[in-house]
């Protein structure tokens, strides 16, 4: 099964979905064509679509989302590799004005998040 993450071509590029060979395709909608955030697309051949069984979490206690900071006196570059001296990735927003950003989802357990949280505590 072929599973494309469109996001970064959704917009941008002219090229059909159904041309692609993928068995899906996913995009989200607010970087290239201005759409709200938490918009998106989800296209398949009609014989995918019985193959889905979606699971959107509606309690805020399953919600999810990209965290941008500063550290004071450090650059997004130089926070982004000390957090990673303390074993937390992290990245940079690759925008005009930089800032260091964590995304946690899902997937991260309590601990994690706290362990992310006790590593920005140590190199502020």
């Amino acid at each position: 099964m072929l599973v494309l993450d469109a996001v970064h071509g959704f917009g941008n590029q002219d090229e059909a979905g159904a041309k692609l060979g993928c068995d899906f395709v996913a995009a989200g909608t607010h970087k290239w064509i201005f759409a709200p955030r938490s918009t998106g697309i989800m296209w398949a051949p009609e014989k995918n679509w019985g193959l889905l069984r979606p699971t959107i979490p509606r309690d805020p206690a399953l919600s999810a989302g990209i965290i941008c900071f500063e550290v004071d006196g450090q650059t997004p570059d130089e926070t982004v590799r000390r957090l990673l001296e303390h074993k937390v990735i992290a990245s940079t927003s690759p925008y005009k004005i930089s800032h260091a950003r964590l995304a946690p989802s899902l997937v991260n357990d309590e601990g994690e998040v706290e362990a992310a949280l006790k590593a920005v505590r140590a190199i502020v």
